[in-house]
């Protein structure tokens, strides 16, 4: 009887710790400082994100370009007067919403690439056995990173509604960087919402 009370103790010390572990991981998706818009203060020393004040030193994560580097034929570095030399597309009613179900910030009106379009310019590199499995990982400057397949990209509905963007509600982007990733088609879409891009990176699946 005891050793039957003890189990149960354990098991529901087991639940309760799993709990514990996904509201964690909601709160960090929520919090993480490159998966989500900041609200801009008045103040232009600030920036406010869920009223946590952060100083003007993450203004150093910001950045004006990015490197397509990897598995492919042709490295590129990308800023925002590139972009809007290829196929510009305007998303409307984007909502940055986090695991919690909470939105972040919402814009009327982005524009920008998207991200299969990019990868297509660089051109991949098809290795020697065949292998055609790929990873493409978006990368900020603080190393906040999403990652999608190229299968993924190329042969679902989510190759259509991942972007690069560098405009928001009729304005470029600055605080959080020239350009920013968004996939307006996840359910929570903070966790591949990445400001302050630097990178894109092909890489093989091995």
């Amino acid at each position: 009887m005891n050793s039957h009370k003890y189990s149960m103790k354990n098991k529901n010390a087991i639940i309760t710790s799993i709990l514990f572990s996904l509201l964690g991981v909601l709160f960090y998706q929520c919090n993480s400082s490159s998966s989500y818009e900041p609200t801009i203060a008045n103040d232009s020393t600030k920036l406010v994100q869920s009223s946590k004040i952060i100083n003007t030193d993450s203004l150093s994560n910001i950045s004006n370009s990015i490197k397509v580097i990897g598995q492919i034929e042709n490295k590129l570095t990308l800023t925002v007067d590139s972009l809007r030399k290829m196929n510009v597309h305007e998303i409307s009613d984007y909502k940055v919403i986090c695991g919690t179900g909470e939105v972040k910030n919402t814009f009327a009106k982005c524009k920008g690439v998207l991200l299969k379009d990019i990868i297509k310019k660089a051109g991949i590199k098809h290795l020697p056995n065949g292998n055609r499995n790929f990873n493409v990982i978006v990368t900020a400057t603080d190393d906040y990173n999403a990652c999608f397949t190229w299968a993924e990209l190329s042969n679902t509905s989510t190759g259509d509604n991942a972007y690069i963007i560098f405009e928001k509600d009729n304005q470029p982007i600055i605080k959080t960087g020239a350009m920013n990733l968004i996939c307006i088609s996840d359910f929570t879409t903070a966790m591949r919402h990445i400001i302050w891009v630097k990178q894109i990176e092909i890489k093989p699946i091995k």
